[in-house]
Parts: C-alpha cells; sequence; structure tokens
C-alpha cells in the first residue's frame, strides 16, 4: 500500500510538471506573437517582380512592378497636390529670392507644366512611386520651377533662352544656399523615346550632352509606363536600385 502511494505521488508530480511546462510554452506562445507581427513589418522585401496589385500583402513590405496603369498607385502620383506645407515653402522661398530679384513672368506657351521621374530598368523605362513620401517631381508655372519631394523648393524664372516644342532652357534665379551667385540654369530636351526628356540643371549656361541621369516625362504620360511601388503599412527603409540609363535608346 505504502509502495503504491509512493507510485502514486510520482505520477501526481509528473503530471503537474507536464501542465506546468505546456502552460508556459502556452504563454510563451501568446509574448511573442507581437514580436512575430512586428517582425513581419519590418522585414524589407528586395525582390522586385511583376504582381497585380489584389495579389499583394498589404500587411508588411511590398516592392513589386505595377503594369495596371490603374490602380490606386497611379492614381497616387496623378492626383497628388501639393499640401499647405509643400505651398507654404513655395511661398517662403520665392519671398527671400524676391528680396534680391524683381519677379517676371514669361509665357512658356503649351510646354508641358507638370514633371515626374522616369527610370531605367531591366532595359525598360518606369516610373516610380516610393513608401517614403513622394519621389521627385516638378512644376512650371509663369514665374517659377516649383521642386517636390520630401520638402519643398522653388526656383524663380528671370529669363527663357530657348523655347520649342521639344526644348526649353530657363534661367533663374534661386535662395543663397542653393548657389553662390543665386544664377542657375535648367534645361529640358526631348530625347527621340516618345514621351522621355532629359532635364539638366547647371549653375552656368553649358550642359553636359551626353547627360542622361535625370529622365522625366510629363505627368500625363504615365500610364504608358510600368510602376515599381515600394508599399507597406509603416515606413521601412527602403532603396531601389535602378539602372544607368543606356544612352542609345534615347539618342
Amino acid at each position: 500500500m505504502k509502495i503504491f502511494l509512493q507510485i502514486t505521488m510520482v505520477m501526481f508530480l509528473i503530471s503537474c510538471s507536464v501542465n506546468k511546462k505546456q502552460e508556459t510554452a502556452d504563454v510563451g506562445l501568446l509574448v511573442q506573437e507581437p514580436e512575430m507581427i512586428e517582425e513581419k513589418l519590418n522585414v524589407i522585401d528586395t525582390v522586385l517582380e511583376y504582381n497585380a496589385p489584389e495579389f499583394v500583402d498589404s500587411s508588411r513590405h511590398q516592392l513589386f512592378i505595377d503594369t495596371t496603369k490603374s490602380s490606386k498607385y497611379y492614381k497616387e502620383i496623378i492626383d497628388w497636390k501639393p499640401n499647405k506645407f509643400d505651398n507654404q515653402a513655395v511661398e517662403y522661398y520665392f519671398k527671400e529670392i524676391s528680396e534680391t530679384f524683381d519677379a517676371t513672368t514669361v509665357d512658356l506657351k503649351q510646354f508641358p507644366r507638370d514633371w515626374i521621374s522616369i527610370y531605367s530598368l531591366d532595359n525598360e523605362f518606369v516610373a516610380y512611386n516610393p513608401i517614403n513620401g513622394i519621389d521627385w517631381r516638378f512644376s512650371l508655372t509663369d514665374s517659377s520651377v516649383n521642386h517636390y519631394r520630401m520638402e519643398a523648393d522653388t526656383e524663380a524664372i528671370s529669363k527663357v533662352i530657348s523655347l520649342s516644342q521639344d526644348e526649353l532652357i530657363l534661367e533663374l534665379r534661386t535662395i543663397k544656399q542653393n548657389t553662390k551667385d543665386q544664377i542657375s540654369f535648367i534645361k529640358i530636351k526631348k530625347t527621340k523615346h516618345s514621351y522621355i526628356y532629359v532635364f539638366q540643371r547647371f549653375e552656368y549656361l553649358g550642359f553636359n550632352e551626353n547627360d542622361y541621369s535625370n529622365l522625366i516625362t510629363p505627368l500625363e504620360n504615365l500610364i504608358n509606363y510600368n510602376l515599381v511601388v515600394s508599399d507597406a503599412p509603416n515606413l521601412v527603409h527602403s532603396i531601389v536600385q535602378f539602372d544607368k540609363a543606356d544612352k542609345s535608346k534615347l539618342e
């Protein structure tokens, strides 16, 4: 009888130990779950592949090429407007420039006004919708060139040097922090590609005809290109490495 009681007691202690371990394991799973969710949110997608937006996992960072031409990612770029902080920055810088330069207005005729960046990727040209803010874009007005990215900036137009259907060269006035004498020049020139232009900016009137590092297109032409999208429910540090443009495709 004594032996039986001892055996029973041992079995009871073993059973309690197993149950305690099981409870600990269950609690451990509950504790780890938020960490697993956070880890999932912070995973950086580095595989750039074609994918339709409806098949994208919106709960984590996704890097993909959108070919729909009509998704919300395209609409974000097309419908984007400067917010009040952008407008305040443009107004502030333009006022600062006007302190040393008499603002003027010019007639740019039918030359496109709203521009976005274009990139080369695997032998094709694509647009880009980044996760952290907007990609660089700019607008031409009758008196200024307004740049938008993480922070807005502006330059006042002082002279139209050249204007045609395929080329625009402007002399600009800028703030002291940008150039020593507050003068700069930009050139927008059409390439042989149907919708692509080259953007160049210098502190003196002289342009490198072989520089194709900044490609742009009028906003209305966005639908002619696939869109590289970097999207996530939270901000992550994600940089897309685009190719150097093939000059032979543009000349």
